[in-house]
């Protein structure tokens, strides 16, 4: 079992739940009017919504409309960014609005994107995952955290998955080549040596319909999650309360090859993994 690098008392997850619910009228109001303000900013506080329900075992019902709201917000993010001027939906499930795209380069960036994308993959949103996917490298270029060869070429990989004219084995093969930690940036390197490398051989192995090497490249991706997220100055960020990425992952091996995972960790929500929604 590989458990969560932190531990959280009950009624401090009740209290932080009971106050993102409580403030939602006011969120939901913001990312109306202020959508340039507040949808980056916004997707991240629902992630941690999104995670808070998952560690504590609050109900899949709740778990799952903290999905919806956070993949959302997600898509909308990224439209907002690619379509100025023109209307674009913000669907949060239960909610749903129209707010006008503009020029920005905040929460742009490649490890945004890949939480967003991880958040449609898991709620099995098709629409939101291809919206995603036809973001330009352009629009990561311009981000304020700019991406380095390795961040543009696992993105490409990542969006191979979902474009039947891709080589997908290819563009794999080229991101591995690029992750030499040598030549990465130093700022980018713990991040993409831990968080983002760690997944290319997860899909490698999905494509292949190796389902033992699949689990054992998945648990070492886990235990490369924990190392990175359990830092002492990393431990209390959402974010690294559960992997989005490897979630996403193991939710595309049931959905396509039936795989399922043979190891367990608080890390990956099984049934989500597993699509028992």
């Amino acid at each position: 079992m590989i458990d969560r690098h932190i531990k959280l008392p009950q009624d401090f997850i009740a209290k932080k739940v009971a106050k993102y619910e409580h403030s939602w009228g006011n969120l939901l109001e913001a990312l109306q009017n202020r959508p340039a303000e507040n949808l980056g900013s916004q997707f991240y506080e629902a992630l941690g919504y999104f995670a808070l329900t998952v560690v504590g075992n609050l109900g899949r019902e709740r778990t799952l409309r903290a999905l919806r709201i956070m993949k959302g917000i997600g898509i909308a993010n990224f439209a907002f960014a690619m379509n100025p001027g023109k209307t674009i939906t913000v669907d949060l499930g239960d909610e749903s609005f129209e707010i006008t795209g503009e020029p920005t380069t905040a929460y742009v960036d490649v490890d945004t994107w890949l939480c967003a994308y991880s958040g449609a993959v898991i709620a099995g949103d098709n629409s939101g995952i291809k919206s995603l996917c036809a973001a330009p490298e352009s629009l990561h270029m311009e981000a304020n955290l700019k991406p380095g060869p390795f961040d543009l070429a696992f993105v490409r990989a990542i969006k191979g998955l979902y474009d039947p004219d891709a080589n997908i084995g290819q563009l794999l093969v080229d991101a591995m080549e690029t992750s030499d930690p040598d030549k990465l940036d130093k700022d980018r390197r713990e991040y993409a040596t831990h968080i983002l490398y760690p997944q290319l051989p997860v899909y490698r192995c999905i494509l292949s319909s190796d389902k033992a090497e699949f689990n054992e490249k998945l648990e070492q991706a886990v235990l490369e999650h924990k190392k990175f997220w359990g830092k002492k100055d990393r431990q209390h960020n959402m974010e690294g309360w559960i992997s989005l990425p490897l979630t996403a992952a193991s939710a595309t091996a049931f959905d396509n090859k039936n795989f399922v995972m043979t190891f367990e960790t608080d890390y990956i929500p099984d049934w989500l993994a597993k699509r028992d929604f």
